[in-house]
């Protein structure tokens, strides 16, 4: 936080020390639960492909034609609800 930060009544805002948000029991809980999810994620996407290329026995443009599908849904809905959510 900048040191000439101020709140809306124009009063000084005392900079905090970065580890101090930690101790707040929510944001520490939020904080834990985000990075077990990304961990997670990114365990989920690589045993994915492991699974595709021992159990499946797939090629190459089988695995990638699948990592593709599995990103698809995202790219489209993403365009539709970001249509509908601009109107």
């Amino acid at each position: 936080m900048r040191d000439d930060a101020k709140d809306t009544e124009g009063e000084r805002i005392p900079p905090h020390p970065p580890r101090e948000i930690l101790r707040l029991p929510a944001f520490a809980f939020f904080w834990s639960a985000t990075t077990l999810r990304a961990f997670g994620g990114a365990i989920a996407g690589v045993a994915f492909q492991i699974l595709i290329v021992t159990v499946v026995n797939a090629t190459p443009v089988q695995i990638s034609v699948l990592s593709t599908l599995s990103v698809a849904p995202y790219l489209v809905l993403g365009f539709l609800v970001g249509a509908l959510m601009d109107r």
